[in-house]
């Protein structure tokens, strides 16, 4: 994966290359060819649910109620080492959505 011109890597565990490996295997049963760089790995999961889930999964686990704000907002998890591979209007976005939040919970209270 490129970013801002450098290679971006990450570890593979066996049991990711599993999942990789199966989702390879349901795309090629369903569209009858082989994966291409521009295609979904996970095709078949509806963003939607996917999005319900993980914000679940941050209510359970005490996420800090503005970050789950922003995620909302804006899709993404930042954790502060990701600030910089952000383009400008990327963190904009995310800080914006930040303060939105302290907003509205200002003119709540």
């Amino acid at each position: 994966m490129k970013k801002n011109g450098r290679r971006r890597t990450a570890k593979i565990t066996p049991e990711l290359a599993s999942i990789l490996e199966k989702q390879e295997q349901l795309f090629v049963e369903r569209f009858g060819r082989e994966m291409g760089p521009n295609d979904l790995i996970f095709f078949n999961l509806d963003p939607e649910e996917v999005k319900r889930q993980v914000i679940e999964a941050m209510e359970k686990t005490g996420i800090a109620p503005e970050l789950i704000y922003a995620f909302r907002k804006t899709g993404r998890i930042l954790r502060k080492k990701d600030r910089k591979s952000l383009t400008r209007e990327e963190l904009k976005e995310w800080d914006d959505a930040i303060n939105e939040y302290f907003e509205i919970e200002k003119n709540v209270h």
